[in-house]
Parts: C-alpha cells; structure tokens; sequence
C-alpha cells in the first residue's frame, strides 16, 4: 500500500466547521484514485463544475429569503400600510431581486458552456463570485426588513444569513475568484 501520512482536513457542513486529522493511514494500491502526488489535480478538475453547484445552491437560498421578505413586507404594517410600501423597505428588495435575476442568467449561461464541453475556469469563477456574494446580500436585506426578529433563531433567515457568509469560503473564497478572474484577463 501507500502511505498517506499525516492529512489534515477542514469540513464544512450545515454551518458548521471540524477538522479531521488521518495520520499514519496505510491505502491500498489498489484503491487509490489517480497516480500518487496527482491528488490536488485530480480534485480542482471538475472546480467549475462545484462552484456553480455553490451558485445553484445560493440562487435557491437567496429566492428563499427573498420570498420571505417580500411576504413579510406584505403583512406588516406600520404608519398604517404594509411596510411593503415604504421605499426604504421596498428599494433593497427590488435590488436583491434584480441581484438574483442577472446571478440566475449568469449561472444559466455558465451551466450551458460547461454542458457543451467547454471548461469555463473564468465564468465559474465569476459564477461562485458573484452568487456567493449575491445571496449575502439578499440574505442581509431579508433580514434586515424582519427587523429584531431577522435574527432569531426561531426564523430561519437567521441560518440562512449564517451559511451565507460560510459558503464564500470554500471552493475559493471571494478573493481567490477575483483572482483567478483577473488571472484569465491577463492581469
């Protein structure tokens, strides 16, 4: 067999983040996957494929707490009319809402290049970039016109809020995406 040695790795689920330490871990040959060393190559092959798989998942959260917020907008009442209809209520959704829109374009054209073969390394970027950081910003306005309760545990915009500041982290956080995307400029 090979030795592994001694690999330490961070898992993020749920929000939630461990390490998980395997030292001195005997593999089989046999069992391997890929040629010894060619294990980070092996892993960041299918990377565009897993951040718009992020994108998708962020895009489902951010229509999530969207809908949430437009709800709420639409019950509550204050100065006697659903808040709804305050514009400093109403104009951050109307900008999450076109935030999600062009992340859903972008996502679909990404989604569409890669089914086609193509390898998509700078539109996947983009993709885990900008939806990441789209669903924060949803999820912050969600929050914010729910007011104290954006942030009680008893909704669960206040997970999602959580989880969205989380998932900027893997698959390259914020700034290696803007890196790779400026990489791909020539820059």
């Amino acid at each position: 067999g090979v030795e592994v040695g001694e690999v330490q790795q961070s898992i993020v689920a749920d929000g939630m983040q461990a390490n998980v330490r395997f030292q001195d871990v005997d593999v089989d040959a046999d069992q391997l996957v890929g040629e010894p060393g060619q294990g980070f190559s092996l892993a960041i092959r299918n990377i565009g494929l897993t951040r718009v798989m992020i994108g998708a998942m962020c895009i489902g959260l951010a229509r999530f707490c969207l809908d949430q917020a437009v709800g709420y907008a639409q019950e509550r009442r204050a100065f006697g009319q659903p808040i709804g209809k305050l514009q400093g209520v109403s104009f951050p959704l109307a900008e999450a809402a076109t935030e999600l829109y062009a992340a859903e374009n972008m996502l679909l054209n990404c989604a569409w290049k890669l089914d086609q073969g193509e390898r998509c390394v700078r539109e996947s970027s983009m993709v885990k970039l900008y939806c990441t950081e789209m669903l924060y910003d949803v999820a912050d306005a969600a929050v914010q016109t729910h007011g104290g309760a954006g942030v009680m545990r008893e909704l669960p915009l206040e997970r999602v809020f959580r989880w969205a500041r989380l998932i900027r982290i893997p698959e390259g956080t914020s700034e290696v995406q803007k890196h790779t995307i400026a990489k791909s400029l020539g820059l």
